[in-house]
């Protein structure tokens, strides 16, 4: 019993794919039975989210990439904040350009 619940485990993929949203996924040989597990996999994970609503919502998180570089709030918000002049100063750049081809 031990060596089937290992081989549905790497079978098994449970992707997030929005906060509220998950994609349940079950590869076997049989597409049919693929599947039907498929289904109860999801009915299952619907009558848990069902039964727990009182404590509060089962809610499946993306591991973090540790690959994966962060930039810190105050770095962020500094480059955010330079969008908008960045903007400007390119938009009234462009229009003198384009005024000084446009015929007389």
């Amino acid at each position: 019993m031990e060596g089937v619940v290992d081989v549905m485990r790497q079978a098994t993929w449970v992707t997030p794919i929005a906060p509220d949203l998950a994609q349940v996924s079950f590869a076997y040989e049989d597409p049919v039975q693929a599947q039907r597990v498929s289904q109860d996999l999801v009915g299952r994970i619907i009558t848990a989210n069902l039964s727990t609503q009182s404590a509060g919502l089962i809610q499946l998180v993306a591991p973090a990439d540790p690959g994966k570089k962060t930039i810190g709030g105050k770095v962020r918000l500094a480059i955010t904040s330079l969008g908008l002049p960045a903007g400007l100063v390119f938009g009234v750049v462009l229009a003198l350009i384009l005024r000084r081809r446009a015929p007389a």
